[in-house]
């Protein structure tokens, strides 16, 4: 069970120590957290044709600020589109504000806003150079109603102004050369050339890009989500931030119906199973790239921006590996037009053993044996203890008859720390998101290491031209686990230990800790001796590095080329080395201590795993609107080329002091010889809807693998769905529920 003792979101109002884990050093950094502005603080919003008044009183509501302003400044009718995620607040009244020619002053909890108003001199100076041509007009919405506060402005200066609550406008210019750029929230921004024109109508038109939500499901793979027709689910940053797991798939538990989390054991650094309708383990797709579930479940889920989960036949454009759905992770991006943008975010957290059975203590122990012993005839010159121990066990008030609490030796209140450092940004060709994370998780069990894992991220992405867009994706990981080395399975075999050793016994004799004794009926289960010292050391490290390259080319109107090329390298290198146990008793006649039990069994192995991959997908992309009709298509050819290594080695060493084998130690060696994995499919896609209303999507995939024979490799994989959206009908939008 996991306590955090502080969660730092946002900017908190009081003064408070914290710890920080600072990435790869092990550093308790105390700080004080001053308060901030409330324009710092991060809100999320979602508005779609609300009243501007609405608006603020919802962002009132999220804040607890006041808005001072006069009706004038408002129009009661101006209604604005919108939506945020995890923004400043004053990011999010600049965008909603500046449009309709409206800035603001703070001053404590309170938001004074004001009408922005050309200086007069500035005015003059420029009209002056030419004769004041007058130009008057109406801007409506797409319905034909009249849209107020819509910012118009003379393009290369600073001289505009906004429309009227009936949407009309009127603005002096200097030349028939003059064009007026015209932008309101949600709508995309329109120029239009003055010429011989004394009046001018103009039809906003919605920025789909920004009302639209997008369901990503593969490389170059998108849709608005209101056109899916799939069984498809979606996640989004905002819903993972708010987790306290070390995995990505524990941040992912419980936020999509359908899916099935089963966490098989509590050990640092493990990750919940995931089926997608208990059909198993699904398919990973990050950023395009096909990848092993362990991929998904150690990426640091404060680097994603949305995560897709395909359930149903929408799948089959992955081909046969498909079978039990897809898992869709895209990670995140720098923002255009954004100024460089810095997060911190770190906790500190308490695990607590909760829930877990506990052994008995002396008493109830020395009870049962009674128990036993008298129920089976035992005579009392054979029984284990007598009347008058029997009562000292009891009372354990006196030395040697006091009962020792082996769960509370064993499991301990361990710490878990995560730190996350990230900037990005972008400019009008170039955007950017790098990120460094840490996250260490001790284990709970005594003398236990726990797991540690280093994550870094970069993606950059340019336009070299107007057509022509680039980019570059590089992340690795470094993941740690140590412990003692046991026989078997080193964590079952330590968590038996809690109640294999017996409540009448300690773990050292005479507690003096250079003397583990025997404190369990079998010996080897002592935990006196469970160390790394004493008992072995396992430690396991995980390296993996991925670079990806992007492009995308447009031909021409609709018509895209786009291509990705991905390399990933990993390396697992597995060392575990197990003693035999050696454990003492105390002889009082010569006061000195004496081996009580020695083992003979010892263990050595070495494992190290190598693992290229090489990625490639081409498309081609034709996406067009006529009239009501909507169509996208997709064609696509990937290849996969892989091989993996490996080379393992065990065997007995000689003696408890020797960290290696030897040719007469070694008792088997395991050299797998790398081959070339291949893989080729062919992907076409094909959406068609009328008005959002009538929804055609038809997909498939010619698939092959390596795993087959020549003539059996390949096999066609198709889907199609039809969907009828109800909601969009006249009708229907007038029903009240």
């Amino acid at each position: 069970m996991l306590l955090p003792l502080r969660v730092l979101k946002g900017y908190p109002r009081t003064v408070l120590p914290m710890v920080c884990w600072l990435f790869s050093l092990l550093l308790f950094l105390p700080a004080q957290v001053h308060a901030q502005n409330d324009l710092d603080r991060r809100i999320s919003i979602v508005v779609k044709d609300q009243n501007v008044e609405d608006v603020l009183k919802k962002i009132e509501k999220l804040v607890g600020v006041k808005f001072i302003y006069s009706r004038e400044i408002i129009q009661s009718k101006q209604k604005i589109s919108y939506q945020a995620q995890n923004q400043p607040i004053q990011t999010v009244l600049n965008e909603i504000l500046n449009p309709i020619q409206i800035t603001y002053e703070s001053a404590g909890n309170q938001i004074l806003l004001k009408r922005i108003t050309p200086p007069a001199s500035t005015l003059k100076k420029e009209t002056v150079l030419g004769a004041e041509i007058p130009v008057t007009g109406t801007v409506t919405d797409e319905k034909g109603n009249p849209v107020a506060g819509v910012n118009i402005l003379i393009k290369g200066t600073t001289r505009g102004t906004v429309t009227t609550s009936d949407g009309t406008f009127k603005v002096l210019v200097n030349s028939e050369e003059d064009e007026l750029l015209f932008s309101f929230l949600g709508y995309k921004t329109q120029e239009v050339r003055v010429g011989k024109q004394s009046s001018i109508n103009l039809t906003l038109r919605d920025d789909n890009k920004v009302l639209d939500e997008v369901v990503v499901v593969g490389f170059g793979l998108k849709n608005k989500k209101e056109t899916v027709s799939g069984a498809i689910s979606t996640v989004n940053a905002e819903e993972l931030s708010h987790a306290s797991t070390v995995t990505a798939a524990g941040a992912l538990v419980g936020k999509i119906p359908g899916i099935a989390f089963r966490q098989t054991t509590g050990r640092p650094g493990s990750a919940p199973a995931i089926e997608i309708r208990n059909y198993g383990t699904p398919l990973v797709i990050i950023d395009g790239i096909q990848k092993d579930y362990g991929s998904f479940a150690q990426l640091d889920f404060n680097d994603i921006e949305n995560i897709s989960i395909l359930k149903d036949a929408s799948a089959s454009i992955y081909g046969m590996q498909a079978a039990n759905g897809v898992l869709v992770v895209t990670t995140k991006k720098g923002k255009r037009n954004q100024k460089p943008t810095i997060t911190l975010q770190s906790y500190y957290g308490l695990q607590i053993p909760a829930g877990y059975n506990k052994p008995a203590d002396a008493a109830t122990y020395m009870k049962a044996i009674v128990q036993d012993e008298t129920y089976n005839n035992v005579p009392d010159a054979a029984r284990t203890i007598n009347r008058e121990q029997y009562d000292k066990w009891v009372r354990g008030t006196e030395p040697g008859f006091q009962s020792f609490d082996w769960y509370n030796y064993i499991w301990q209140t361990r710490p878990q720390i995560y730190g996350s450092l990230n900037v990005s940004g972008g400019s009008d060709n170039a955007d950017y998101y790098i990120s460094l994370n840490r996250v260490e998780q001790k284990s709970m069990l005594r003398n236990f290491h726990g797991f540690d894992r280093t994550n870094f991220q970069s993606n950059v992405n340019f336009n070299i031209t107007k057509k022509l867009k680039v980019g570059v994706l590089m992340n690795g990981r470094l993941e740690r686990n140590r412990q003692p080395g046991l026989p078997g399975d080193d964590y079952d075999f330590a968590l038996q230990a809690a109640f294999r050793n017996l409540p009448t016994k300690r773990p050292f004799v005479n507690d003096d800790p250079r003397y583990p004794g025997i404190s369990a009926i079998d010996p080897q289960f002592s935990y006196g001796w469970i160390n790394e010292e004493m008992s072995g050391k396992y430690e396991s490290q995980i390296r993996i590095m991925q670079i990806n390259g992007t492009a995308e080319y447009s031909i021409f109107d609709g018509l895209k080329a786009r291509a990705l090329v991905s390399y990933w390298y990993r390396n697992i290198r597995n060392d575990l080395r197990e003693k035999s146990p050696l454990l003492y008793r105390f002889d009082q006649p010569t006061n000195a201590y004496t081996i009580a039990y020695q083992g003979n069994a010892r263990y050595l192995e070495r494992n190290v795993e190598n693992a290229e991959e090489m990625t490639s997908n081409v498309q081609l992309d034709y996406e067009k609107t006529f009239a009501k009709h909507h169509v996208h298509l997709v064609t696509g050819m990937e290849t996969k080329l892989a091989n993996y290594s490996r080379v393992y080695i065990w065997g007995n060493q000689e003696a408890n002091g020797i960290p290696f084998l030897t040719t007469k130690s070694t008792a088997n060696v395991i050299d797998a010889i790398p081959f070339n994995q291949s893989r080729l499919g062919v992907l076409g896609r094909f959406n068609y809807d009328y008005d959002n209303k009538y929804i055609l999507e038809l997909s498939g995939r010619y698939d092959g693998s390596y795993f087959y024979k020549k003539g059996k490799r390949f096999g066609f994989f198709p889907s199609g769905s039809l969907a009828y959206r109800i909601s969009q009908e006249g009708f229907w939008k007038t029903i009240l529920f």
